[in-house]
């Protein structure tokens, strides 16, 4: 029998799934086996949500992590009820009958490779009902990974309603120190969510130290993400106020934590930045004057999916029994 946090979690991602939102479901799933889950409904799920985010023009990367997953979960599907629709998927694979078994180290990079950037779980969790949203929020907020701020951090500032925003914030507790954690509790304290939260928002605000939302007298310290990009701001430029404002919407930033970097730059804005974020973060700030660089760059994700597409009218998998 799977620990409760586990089984919520494997359900969490369900709801995503059926939702239409294989790719943010596979995500759960990689994070479940990342730490240390191992069953036949979690490799033929996971499997089937890569087959399912396969894109009209990125396939075969997900083809490839499919087709490891079901290697992996192999003896443990076989004489199952998810053996007949993993062979369905095999028909597909033809290479992979080939490839080695995934293994645990190989997880992180699968996980970095379905993060697309830090919207997909908020977006994913947004499209559902709110009883979903709010089960959702509950499940993932109590895995404690950083893989899950962006979601808390929504949901705390009221995007997936009251009930979602009180899920948030009983569970952001590991997280209090972050900056970027911190700006959305300043977003929820001043806005309409602040009444519906009340003594939940009255709980994390005396969790923070004194002084915690004072005038920043110095950079704030970057944001941080699960990715492998630093993106520092060299210079704000000759329209320090726009590239403020830029900051706000490209980060979720606070006013006082956007106006500081502009006003102490040189500094690092993001640590751990996804490709995709890092990239839309320059090309919005760099044609209005600012100088950013970003250390650790690489192309290694180029294959990450450009297009996804919802889940197909295929029979869904776990109807096939």
């Amino acid at each position: 029998m799977l620990p409760d946090g586990d089984a919520q979690t494997l359900g969490a991602a369900m709801s995503l799934y059926r939702g239409g939102q294989p790719l943010a479901a596979a995500l759960v799933w990689a994070e479940l086996a990342r730490g240390g889950m191992a069953s036949a409904q979690l490799w033929c799920a996971l499997g089937s949500a890569l087959m399912q985010s396969r894109g009209r023009l990125v396939r075969r990367p997900f083809e490839l992590w499919a087709g490891k997953v079901f290697n992996r979960g192999a003896s443990a599907i076989a004489g199952t009820e998810y053996a007949a629709p993993v062979n369905d998927w095999l028909t597909e694979l033809p290479e992979a009958r080939t490839q080695p078994p995934l293994v645990d180290a190989e997880l992180s990079e699968m996980i970095e490779f379905l993060l697309v950037n830090e919207r997909v779980l908020p977006d994913a969790v947004g499209s559902l009902g709110d009883s979903d949203r709010m089960g959702v929020v509950m499940a993932l907020g109590d895995r404690g990974d950083p893989l899950y701020v962006p979601l808390l951090r929504c949901a705390i500032e009221g995007q997936f309603g009251g009930g979602a925003a009180r899920a948030a914030a009983k569970r952001v507790g590991p997280f209090l120190g972050r900056a970027d954690l911190q700006a959305s509790i300043e977003a929820a304290r001043t806005s309409p969510i602040a009444e519906e939260l009340g003594p939940y928002l009255q709980a994390v605000l005396s969790r923070l130290p004194e002084g915690w939302d004072a005038p920043r007298t110095r950079a704030c310290p970057p944001y941080l993400g699960i990715g492998r990009i630093d993106v520092a701001l060299v210079s704000a430029g000759p329209r320090p106020a726009d590239i403020a404002g830029l900051l706000r919407a490209q980060l979720g930033a606070s006013a006082r934590d956007a106006e500081s970097w502009v006003r102490f730059a040189p500094c690092v804005l993001k640590k751990g930045a996804m490709r995709h974020d890092a990239l839309q973060l320059q090309s919005a700030l760099e044609p209005m004057g600012a100088k950013l660089e970003l250390h650790g760059f690489t192309w290694g994700h180029e294959s990450s999916p450009s297009e996804v597409r919802p889940a197909s009218t295929k029979k869904p998998w776990w109807k096939f029994w």
